[in-house]
């Protein structure tokens, strides 16, 4: 691992509220211990949110038809949970869609800080970690998904991080062994 980044995925009120569970039991332990890793490390760190405009103008089409959508701005459910909350010089990045790349500067702010490697954490390893890893292993960046720091919301964890093994050949590792890999 050359130049890696750490990809914090969706770590909001909203999914929070809809699942806590393991949120309070794995996510955010892990991924705070991570985040404290990465920071003394000085990696780069990118928190990847959901937001959408009440205008509906950003709004997936499928959706259009409905009076509400999730993690809506100026709703608590937007906010990024406090025990992961960004640091001023850590990267927010905003989408509206499942993939952090789609529709936003992530490709972009990774190119020119000649990122090769992702360290990818968050919520949900089925629907936004997946469609995000999906993209930039189309993208060619180096992937590690940190097993015990996502979970999944429609499958099982398990069948979510064996689909993405199988179709991308990313390297599934655990917190500590992504210490390791930034000690070397």
């Amino acid at each position: 691992m050359k130049k890696p980044a750490l990809i914090i995925i969706d770590m909001q009120q909203h999914f929070f509220r809809e699942n806590p569970l393991p949120f309070r039991e794995k996510l955010l332990p892990n991924i705070q211990t991570v985040l404290t890793a990465a920071r003394s490390a000085k990696i780069p760190i990118i928190h990847i949110i959901t937001r959408y405009n009440r205008q509906k103008t950003d709004w997936p089409k499928a959706w259009h038809h409905l009076n509400q959508i999730w993690c809506l701005e100026g709703t608590v459910g937007v906010h990024i949970l406090e025990e992961v909350k960004p640091l001023p010089d850590e990267i927010v990045v905003v989408k509206k869609r499942f993939s952090g790349f789609y529709d936003t500067d992530l490709n972009k702010i990774l190119r020119q800080n000649a990122i090769d490697s992702l360290l990818i954490t968050g919520y949900a390893s089925d629907v936004c970690v997946r469609m995000t890893v999906m993209d930039a292993y189309n993208r060619g960046y180096d992937l590690y998904l940190l097993a015990d720091c996502v979970h999944a919301a429609r499958e099982t964890t398990e069948q979510s991080l064996q689909y993405l093994t199988w179709l991308t050949n990313l390297k599934l590792i655990s917190s500590s062994e992504m210490n390791t890999l930034l000690d070397d």
